[in-house]
């Protein structure tokens, strides 16, 4: 009798469905982080690729989700037919999809409005309310989609319905990062990258609607079909969009100017785009996720000479040099005509645009020159080599993906693969920071090089004739009215034999080709580099004492230099550079 009552108190077993719900539950996963992952470049090409930026479409995309599933708590109960829901739901997400193909260009126009903005968490909140209103419906949609499947699916068995719909919905979203970070998006770019995860939306809506509800396919087939091909050719996603076009060409302003586009690809680390500039796009510039990273214009050639030439005058002798990021490849033509060259470049498109640099890198790619596709830090480490050189120009200090090659460890890490009289070569914008993120910076070199000589690319009050050559030359008159704001800064573990005696024994060594090419910049004697000699590191003793070292666990400049592209003003821009001049003034006897 007991059994008996036991018996009919146990729930009867309620079957789950087939298969088709986990794998349709698996795509929706692969979608949904393919476009997260394909979202990302559009929206930090022009907003920035900084770490509050990244952190605001994740939160964006992370807000959606949970409001979705919030919102589906209170009608789920209600729906009779869960899988046509779901299906319908997956098709929205695919059409919202293809719609942001033309809504991405309106992102200038949002960039435009927020920049009026002067404070920092006004303005991120601004960014963030733009994001938001731009992904809400595709990631609430996506929020909606795992309780609908979990009615149908989960029966009795309530843990292991979950688990199972769980586990097939977080492997779908490991398969679909990796398939847009390494596969889709070097290869077929943004666009194509979201046309795919819109398909594989599609593909999980046309599954659970086949097995659940299949006469119900020959009415959503037609319309289906007819608003994925209209998105699809209709979106006007470009990297030219971005900066000229708008949703369905409403938005006509001409961000770009003069300039054009001579080169874009997709690559894994990120996109890469040519742009020429001024009379028939002569002044080319090198951009990487939409940041400029280098060009033809005199102080950007100026960089990447000091870059090359300083290391091989101060110290002719020299057998091997690491350079730390390709850029225009200047630095490394120069080297590795001195010495037995080495270059780490962890994006392989970059080195794609060289044919475009020619005026500054010809014979780059030579039989002494070894190019590393790799992360300079995960270079250094595996390394046994030693090096009379490193010089290294990352890109600016906001790019979330740059910070830590300004930090102390890397630093150590560097000067472990110096030579015994190696020197280090640091590029440093000290452009829109204020005295004490510079301050930090150099606390921090300091502490693992203990002695420094630094150089300024352009001096105040030199006129220089440039002629930037190609097809079509280009001659200007250059006038410093200030110095630069852009720093070459030399460490080593030993006192810096660079003083101008020295210079004009190496310059003396230089053969004509190297000449010719100093040259082009008016560095054209040692007279000429020497004066760009800004100051050496004694000079500096006490000036920044009160700063913090910059680590790996705390890379201040990545969270407080984005906070200086918000505050932009005519006097952030010197500031730092006016302070520092200022205290060597008052230093001097």
């Amino acid at each position: 009798m007991q059994t008996s009552t036991n018996s009919s108190q146990t729930p009867p077993h309620q079957p789950r469905p087939a298969w088709f719900l986990l794998l349709a539950l698996s795509l929706s996963g692969m979608a949904a982080l393919t476009h997260q992952v394909s979202w990302i470049r559009p929206i930090t090409s022009v907003l920035q690729s900084t770490v509050y930026v990244v952190a605001l479409i994740l939160t964006a995309f992370m807000l959606g989700l949970a409001l979705g599933s919030f919102i589906m708590r209170f009608w789920i109960d209600a729906v009779g037919r869960p899988l046509l829901l779901y299906s319908i739901v997956e098709f929205g997400i695919a059409a919202y999809a293809l719609l942001l193909l033309s809504l991405f260009s309106t992102l200038p126009t949002i960039l435009q409005t927020v920049t009026a903005i002067k404070t920092p968490l006004l303005y991120y909140f601004a960014e963030f309310s733009c994001i938001l209103l731009l992904l809400l419906i595709p990631t609430t949609l996506m929020g909606t989609t795992f309780p609908i499947l979990a009615k149908s699916y989960v029966g009795s068995s309530v843990g292991k319905g979950i688990g199972e719909l769980y586990s097939a919905n977080n492997l779908g979203a490991v398969a679909g990062s990796l398939l847009a970070g390494f596969i889709l998006l070097p290869n077929l770019g943004v666009r194509y990258t979201i046309i795919i995860g819109a398909l594989l939306n599609v593909g999980a809506g046309v599954l659970t609607l086949f097995h659940s509800h299949p006469d119900k396919l020959k009415f959503f087939a037609p319309p289906l079909l007819a608003v994925f091909v209209g998105l699809s050719y209709c979106g006007n996603y470009s990297l030219t969009s971005l900066y000229n076009g708008g949703a369905c060409g409403f938005y006509n302003a001409n961000n770009l100017g003069d300039q054009k586009f001579l080169f874009y690809e997709e690559g894994s680390y990120g996109y890469v785009t040519v742009i020429g500039q001024g009379q028939f796009g002569a002044v080319k510039r090198l951009l990487l996720n939409g940041q400029g990273s280098s060009s033809l214009r005199l102080s950007d050639v100026r960089t990447s000479t000091l870059l090359g030439y300083l290391p091989v005058l101060a110290n002719p002798r020299a057998q091997t040099s690491l350079v730390i990021g390709f850029g225009t490849g200047a630095s490394s033509s120069i080297l590795s005509r001195h010495t037995k060259t080495t270059t780490v470049e962890i994006e392989p498109k970059v080195l794609k645009t060289a044919g475009f640099f020619e005026m500054i890198n010809a014979g780059v790619f030579n039989a002494n020159h070894e190019i590393v596709y790799d992360d300079a830090r995960h270079f250094l480490l595996r390394t046994d080599n030693k090096y009379d050189f490193i010089a290294n120009h990352p890109l600016e200090l906001y790019q979330s993906f740059s910070s830590l090659l300004f930090t102390k460890e890397f630093l150590e890490i560097a000067k472990s693969r110096l030579s015994a009289d190696g020197l280090y070569f640091q590029w440093f914008p000290l452009y829109d920071l204020k005295p004490e993120e510079y301050q930090g910076f150099y606390k921090t070199f300091d502490s693992v090089f203990p002695h420094q000589m630094v150089f300024v690319n352009l001096r105040k009050g030199e006129n220089i004739d440039y002629e930037i050559k190609g097809t079509n030359n280009l001659r200007s008159q250059y006038l410093a009215k200030q110095n630069s704001n852009e720093l070459i800064i030399i460490g080593s573990a030993k006192p810096i034999a660079l003083g101008l005696a020295a210079l004009r024994t190496s310059f003396a060594l230089l053969n004509s080709e190297d000449r010719s090419y100093l040259q082009l910049t008016g560095l054209d004697s040692p007279e000429a580099i020497f004066n760009l000699l800004l100051f050496e590191g004694e000079e500096l003793k006490g000036y920044y004492e009160a700063a913090a070292i910059i680590t790996d666990d705390k890379p201040s400049l990545e969270f407080s230099t984005p906070f200086r592209l918000v505050e932009k003003s005519p006097q952030l821009v010197n500031q730092a550079m006016d302070d520092m001049l200022n205290y060597i003034e008052l230093s001097r006897p």
